[in-house]
């Protein structure tokens, strides 16, 4: 099973949930924490929420959190193929410092990491299947964004 970000994909199912596929993005997780990457996700802390968007018409549009103005990790919706089928799937990385001047402020959330990964999760999941037209990574910023009590404005 290999995941992807949406440039390129113009449809998609929408996001397996059985415990080995959410354990892939558990995995990601893993790797921005063993590298230092994400604070005590048990712990309640103040996140500065951000948007950033890739350029060029319909580019990529990822939401991004710091809780520390150091490291900020991009919470996004991508693919992965699984079976011969494209499905949404959730994705999350490690910022480049040459991209953090290119971020757009939308608030402060108080959350455990936990509680933030647990929201993008729901929100991937109501989301449904993906359309690059008019149902895209736009659309899941926007919904990420009110689930968490920010606007996209």
């Amino acid at each position: 099973m290999s995941c992807t970000t949406c440039s390129g994909i113009f449809e998609a199912k929408p996001v397996l949930t059985s415990d080995e596929d959410i354990q892939k993005y558990r995995e990601q997780l893993d790797k921005l924490n063993s590298d230092g990457m994400l604070p005590d996700l048990e712990k309640q802390l103040q996140y500065k929420v951000y948007s950033i968007k890739a350029g060029g018409f319909c580019g990529h549009k990822s939401i991004v959190l710091s809780s520390n103005d150091i490291h900020f990790v991009t919470v996004e919706l991508g693919f992965c193929e699984k079976n011969g089928e494209t499905h949404v799937s959730p994705v999350t990385r490690a910022l480049a410092k040459t991209n953090q001047s290119k971020l757009k402020y939308h608030g402060k959330v108080k959350k455990t990491g936990n509680q933030l990964i647990d929201s993008a999760l729901d929100v991937m999941k109501k989301f449904g299947s993906y359309n690059k037209l008019c149902r895209n990574c736009h659309d899941y910023c926007r919904m990420l964004l009110e689930a968490n009590g920010l606007s996209d404005e």
